[in-house]
């Protein structure tokens, strides 16, 4: 079974997407946004993000998108994505349904 998840060519897809970065602290300054890049040619998602962690190593810059899947019968799941300069670990984390926004039943990092 294949799938796609998020199509950013698709503009009704593009305004589930919100920050949640550590700025939501006082003491919080990391930044992500996720913006369009529009050419005659193509369509996608960017994101940005400034991540500056604190001395004790917390930080993070992160954007989400609320929305439910029918994953059963999923194998995995591929990511194409591009990094560009300094690239640090990423998390892709799912939630199950019924679980509260904080309970995370499945997180990998990639690169």
């Amino acid at each position: 079974i294949s799938q796609t998840l998020f199509d950013f060519t698709r503009t009704d897809q593009l305004g589930n997407w919100t920050e949640c970065s550590d700025t939501i602290k006082t003491t919080g300054m990391s930044k992500a946004v996720l913006v369009i890049q529009k050419t005659q040619l193509v369509q996608r998602a960017i994101l940005f993000t400034l991540f500056n962690p604190r001395p004790n190593r917390t930080g993070y810059a992160a954007v989400r998108c609320d929305t439910n899947f029918d994953l059963s019968g999923t194998n995995y799941i591929t990511i194409k994505c591009r990094g560009q300069g300094t690239n640090y670990k990423y998390k892709m984390l799912l939630r199950h349904r019924g679980i509260d926004k904080n309970g995370v039943v499945y997180g990998q990092v990639f690169t």
